[in-house]
């Protein structure tokens, strides 16, 4: 019998030991963002006024966490439930 198709998956039913596995759901807990109070960025930003503008660097630096770590080519770590993170740094110094 040749495989049919039913829209979204081709089942083929010539084999009658042929068995769909199905994985249990997993709930990723999450916070979602209407919850989370927002920041004053000027406020937030302010202390780069502690520093002088002359002969001050500033930098920007991206850095991430992957979540399995052995593994960067894995975009989530279903044992833990991470998806790892990325956050930035903002520096201003004095040379």
């Amino acid at each position: 019998m040749a495989p049919e198709n039913n829209g979204e998956y081709l089942i083929d039913k010539s084999s009658n030991d042929a068995e769909i596995n199905e994985d249990h759901p997993i709930l990723i807990d999450f916070e979602p963002i209407e919850t989370l109070s927002p920041i004053d960025i000027a406020k937030y930003l302010k202390c780069f006024s502690a520093i002088p503008d002359e002969g001050s660097t500033c930098s920007i630096e991206i850095f991430s966490d992957i979540p399995v770590d052995d593994h960067p080519d894995l975009f989530f770590n279903w044992n833990t439930g991470s998806p790892g993170h990325t956050f930035l740094q903002i520096k201003k110094s004095i040379r």
